[in-house]
This record gives C-alpha cells, sequence and structure tokens, in this order.
C-alpha cells in the first residue's frame, strides 16, 4: 500500500511538472522573451538590447521559479545557445549542441525538445550547479507551428527526496 501511495506521488509530482512547463511555454511572454534574448544575444550579453530584455523579461521568469520552486528557468535558442537563465551559472551564454556542457541532461532534453517533444532527464550531477544531482524537463516554445527555441526547467530535488523519505503511517515495524 505504502509503494503505491508513493508511486502515485510521484506520478503526480511528475504529471505537475510537465503540465507547469506546458502552460509556461504556450504563453506569448515567453515567445516573445525567446526573441528578444535572441536577437539582444547576438549582441552580447553586456549590450542595452540584453539589459533591456533582462528589464522586461527577468522579472516574470524569476518570479515563476520561485513561485514554482525550480532551481532554474533557461531559455535556449534553436541554435542551442543558452541565452538566458534566472542563475546564470557557468552554463550561461554556452552552446549546447557544441560547447562544454553538451554532453549534459540539459544538452540532451534540449535535443530532444528541439525536435518538438518534451523531454525529462534523469537526475545525474551536473557541472555548473556545483556538481550536484540536477534533472531537466524542457519542451519547445513554438511560434505558429515552428519551434523558435526551448524552454526547460531545472527540476527541485527537496520536494522529491521528501516524498521518497515519508515514513509516516508505516509504523515501527513496517519501517
Amino acid at each position: 500500500a505504502v509503494r503505491v501511495i508513493k508511486q502515485t506521488q510521484l506520478t503526480n509530482w511528475f504529471d505537475r511538472r510537465q503540465a507547469d512547463i506546458a502552460v509556461l511555454s504556450g504563453l506569448s511572454e515567453v515567445a516573445s522573451a525567446t526573441g528578444a534574448y535572441e536577437i539582444a544575444y547576438a549582441e552580447g550579453t553586456g549590450s542595452e538590447a540584453y539589459q533591456a530584455a533582462q528589464e522586461q523579461y527577468d522579472p516574470i521568469f524569476r518570479r515563476y521559479k520561485e513561485i514554482y520552486g525550480y532551481y532554474d528557468l533557461f531559455v535556449i535558442s534553436s541554435d542551442g545557445d543558452i541565452v538566458y537563465t534566472v542563475e546564470h551559472e557557468a552554463d550561461f551564454a554556452t552552446n549546447l549542441l557544441s560547447g562544454r556542457y553538451s554532453g549534459s541532461g540539459l544538452a540532451q532534453a534540449f535535443r530532444q525538445a528541439r525536435n518538438g517533444d518534451t523531454m525529462l532527464t534523469d537526475f545525474e550531477p551536473y557541472a555548473p550547479s556545483a556538481g550536484a544531482a540536477a534533472s531537466f524537463i524542457a519542451t519547445p516554445i513554438e511560434v505558429e507551428g515552428r519551434v523558435v527555441g526551448v524552454l526547460a526547467l531545472q527540476m527541485p530535488s527537496d520536494e522529491l527526496n521528501s516524498i521518497m523519505q515519508e515514513r509516516s503511517g508505516l509504523g515501527e515495524s513496517g519501517e
């Protein structure tokens, strides 16, 4: 019974994550942000255009990340450039197809999402996050049926760990 309950909790947890990214990626603001960041990124991350994109879109993405408890949120160009990330770790402004993180779980999720599918990766060490275990969910950002970029979320592990470590109701012998 406990196994079935945990399985249901985990399934619900992952279903919520898929719903989170589906709703966010479908917002017109996300498509607008993708275009703005991509253009600004070409001018440089210190450019006025990039700063203007930051002022307009960073508060939206940062608030979403904090409210829903994600570790990080990424906007990735269709060419694989990480043009935006809330946390700005070492992976920011790298390319997921040819850069040093091209073998990462984020790159794997990106490649699948760029092909039009939502992808969830297993937890594995991720160097930009100090080697901590990380899982990613990524989905395409589409405009009129055309993929213009990829939205990715770095999964929060705390809530998942608490589901797995919950032992209430088992009693001394059950535990």
